[in-house]
């Protein structure tokens, strides 16, 4: 019984780990994709209003 709850604690933790760093690269992805667009944004207005 002890081995399945330390078991069960180990599974826990790996799931945690594996959560923290799924949402961590998705935040990454995130970032990476919001100053990708807001740079492309930025280079399409300024090629837009000079002549």
């Amino acid at each position: 019984m002890k081995t399945l709850s330390a078991f069960a604690v180990v599974t826990i933790v790996i799931c945690g780990e594996v959560t923290v760093t799924l949402f961590g690269i998705a935040a990454a992805i995130a970032v990476v994709a919001l100053a990708y667009m807001l740079l492309v944004d930025t280079r399409c207005r300024t090629s837009a209003s000079s002549p």
